[in-house]
């Protein structure tokens, strides 16, 4: 189901940190994040979404089977309270795929 009007138009968007190049969108109605990365200098070719914002074509609630690692936790305000389980840095193939984008943008 796609919202009435312009996507642009219900969404607002915060840099992270007051340097920061990176991107997040929210929405304008309830202020629930969506896009938990994004922005013109963004090194991947894909945009990181929120996973509790996205619905089966059913429109029930995705559910990923397994666990789902938790990367990036040395990035957060607080490290110490991200959930388990957990990585500090992302799986190498993200790493991998950001590296190509950065150099096939470059």
């Amino acid at each position: 189901e796609f919202p009435e009007g312009n996507l642009c138009d219900k969404l607002d968007f915060c840099k992270v940190g007051e340097k920061g190049e990176n991107v997040r969108s929210y929405t304008k109605c309830c202020g629930t994040m969506l896009n938990t990365a994004g922005g013109k200098n963004f090194p991947a070719g894909f945009r990181p979404f929120n996973r509790n914002c996205i619905k089966n074509a059913d429109g029930t609630e995705y559910r990923p089977q397994g666990q789902v690692m938790n990367c990036m936790a040395y990035a957060a305000f607080k490290p110490d309270e991200v959930p388990e389980p957990k990585v500090s840095k992302a799986d190498g193939w993200v790493s991998e795929r950001a590296s190509v984008h950065w150099l096939e943008i470059r």
